[in-house]
């Protein structure tokens, strides 16, 4: 990828959970999909910075990421974009 993703922890407030440096992030694919590179990461003062993640696939397909968390309520995800 070209550009790190960054992935936050927010509580219910919506504030970073800025002392979470232990929750762990795994990417998944769905078949016809290969990671290549990191898969796993660790937050650091509540955000994971998905970074080193190489997809590969057939050219010009599209597919979902799959983030998976104990620390990630399902419910609440939502993406935020600059």
């Amino acid at each position: 990828m070209k550009n790190d993703i960054l992935v936050g922890l927010f509580d219910e407030n919506n504030q970073i959970v800025g002392d979470d440096s232990s929750s762990e992030l795994a990417i998944e694919v769905p078949p016809g999909v290969v990671i290549g590179g990191e898969s796993r990461f660790i937050a650091k003062n509540g955000i994971f910075n998905v970074s080193r993640l190489m997809l590969i696939g057939e050219p010009g397909s599209k597919h979902p990421l799959i983030l998976t968390s104990r620390s990630l309520d399902k419910k609440r995800i939502g993406i935020v974009q600059k």
